[in-house]
């Protein structure tokens, strides 16, 4: 019986999200050096708030397995990026649609966030290329896709070598979490390109994209990390 209602629980508060779901949730970093100096700590540690509240069979996506997270920096040649480093999140709880993991470690995102702290940072920003190796690397085979971004957005997308790079986001879920990192030197442009990014973001197929400011769910801690995977599963439910 106690089976019967984890299951009955899934398809209720998930909707058309299923146990036997495949979830990538694709996390890509601004380091540029302002971004770095000043924000990507914060960005860094509430990226592992949201995976954690991913994987927390609670309040998150914890039943549905497997779940790849994935992660990826942005500077001056984020289209030559290379293979982003993945996470794989298996549900060994013991349930009907669990998978038992061999490797305790393959659910650790610590190694990838690490990976990014060390980065040295870059001079410019290419952050249409960044998503351009984001969306590919998410590909066709996973059922539900999300790509955070964690940047300051001082990229003019209409000026930028690659404005003409062409962008596939077709069943992809966009959320940006901005700072402003130059505001007292350049005003509200952040709020001007985050918003030209809604724009080209929706249009290259995005199924949603939403922008909130890092800090609002920084200070928010577990609750602000909640909201974001909440956002996710409102948007997966089609």
């Amino acid at each position: 019986m106690n089976k019967f209602i984890a299951i009955l629980l899934i398809f209720i508060f998930n909707g058309t999200i299923f146990a036997q779901d495949s979830i990538g949730i694709f996390y890509l970093f601004d380091i540029s050096k302002s971004y770095k100096l000043k924000a990507l700590d914060e960005a860094i540690e509430v990226s592992e708030n949201i995976f954690d509240s991913f994987t927390d069979k609670k309040n998150g996506l914890g039943s549905i397995s497997p779940q790849y997270h994935l992660t990826s920096t942005i500077d001056a040649k984020s289209i030559k990026a290379t293979k982003p480093c993945t996470t794989t999140y298996l549900d060994s709880g013991g349930g009907v649609f669990s998978r038992k993991l061999e490797d305790d470690n393959m659910a650790d995102f610590q190694p990838c966030l690490n990976k990014v702290s060390n980065m040295p940072y870059s001079m410019y920003t290419d952050i249409r290329g960044g998503v351009y190796n984001a969306g590919n690397s998410l590909g066709r085979n996973l059922a539900k896709k999300g790509l955070i971004i964690f940047s300051d957005m001082e990229n003019d997308p209409f000026k930028s070598f690659q404005k003409n790079l062409p962008l596939n986001l077709e069943g992809i879920s966009v959320l940006m979490l901005y700072s402003h990192t130059l505001s007292g030197k350049k005003g509200d442009i952040t709020d001007k390109y985050v918003e030209d990014f809604k724009s080209i973001f929706k249009d290259a197929g995005a199924i949603k994209v939403e922008a909130w400011p890092l800090q609002s769910v920084a200070v928010q801690g577990s609750r602000g990390s909640q909201e974001v995977v909440r956002f996710f599963i409102n948007s997966f439910k089609r």
